[in-house]
Formats: C-alpha cells, sequence, structure tokens
C-alpha cells in the first residue's frame, strides 16, 4: 500500500483550497521532507511553489524583463524579489 508523504498532500490540499486563483499546477517529484509544484496563477503568472518543515517558500519562474515590467506597475517591488 502506497502512502502520499505529509508535505505532498499538504501542499496538494492547500493548492486545491486556492483553485479560485489558479489556472493550473503540477506538483514535482519530492522527497519525504520537501514538496515543490510548479503554479499557474490566473494572471499567467508561473511561480514555484515549496513546503519543508521551514513552511512555504514561492519563487517566481518568469524571466527577468517581466520583473522589470511588475516593478514598474507595482510600488513595492522588493515584495516581489
Amino acid at each position: 500500500m502506497s502512502t502520499t508523504p505529509f508535505y505532498v498532500a499538504e501542499l496538494e490540499q492547500a493548492l486545491q483550497e486556492q483553485a479560485f486563483g489558479i489556472t493550473s499546477f503540477n506538483l514535482a517529484p519530492s522527497s519525504s521532507e520537501t514538496a515543490i509544484a510548479s503554479v499557474v496563477l490566473l494572471e499567467g503568472i508561473k511561480v514555484d511553489i515549496q513546503l519543508t518543515l521551514q513552511g512555504y517558500s514561492v519563487r517566481l519562474a518568469f524571466p527577468s524583463h517581466f520583473l522589470a515590467h511588475l516593478c514598474a506597475t507595482y510600488a513595492d517591488c522588493e515584495l516581489l524579489k
């Protein structure tokens, strides 16, 4: 009997709960201590979300020229880095 590792199940559940803001997500192969998902938000922005013992972390997964566009759009660019 195969069981889903805790972090994978937890990340998948969290993403399903936020489905209203997500176009799609794919869970990557993970270990027993981490879970990673590639997520496409409704705006078309792709992020990689990782869940570990330390909690969630999010990494923007798009080219740097797009980041410059976001910085021109949003006042506080530090939130995007």
